[in-house]
């Protein structure tokens, strides 16, 4: 029941375009963090929802706005602080939605450096936008601290089973 009250509370604010900064834990240790972009595309904040749970770490991206049709491959850059950006393959969720193609070895560590960093950014999916949108995990304000505690921790455990 809570898990179905939580899941219609973030479609609603979702429909809303109000979707706000925040840290979830779950009753099994995990948790799913999502944080909106410092700028806004048609009234709404793209979104980064980072997952770190006890066997894999993901992570999504809701970009406002869709592809026009269906995309074919597609490629993003990622980059983390002053980092290196990182060009990775994309596939398609649907709608406003991509998720990163790579196995879950990389996609893990990459979840690993967003939570240890401060900015994550992101430009793509190529040929769709130039657009750099960035996230700040310091709008997590004083959940950032567990949260890179849960998601080091999670880690660790994945590696170890």
């Amino acid at each position: 029941m809570r898990l179905f009250a939580l899941a219609l509370a973030g479609a609603l604010l979702s429909c809303s375009g109000d979707q706000p900064n925040a840290a979830e834990p779950a009753d099994d240790g995990a948790f799913t963090v999502t944080l909106q972009s410092e700028d806004s595309i048609d009234g709404r904040r793209p979104l980064l929802n980072l997952f770190c749970g006890i066997r894999r770490s993901w992570f999504w991206l809701e970009l406002v706005r869709a592809p026009a049709g269906e995309p074919g491959p597609s490629f993003g850059s990622l980059k983390i602080d002053d980092g290196a950006p990182l060009r990775l393959p994309l596939a398609w969720l649907g709608g406003d939605k991509w998720r990163l193609d790579v196995d879950a070895e990389v996609e893990a560590r990459l979840v690993r450096a967003m939570v240890a960093g401060r900015n994550v950014y992101f430009t793509g999916p190529e040929g769709t936008t130039d657009r750099v949108y960035r996230w700040d995990l310091a709008r997590l304000g004083d959940r950032i601290g567990e949260v890179r505690a849960t998601c080091s921790r999670q880690s660790q455990s994945a590696r170890s089973s």
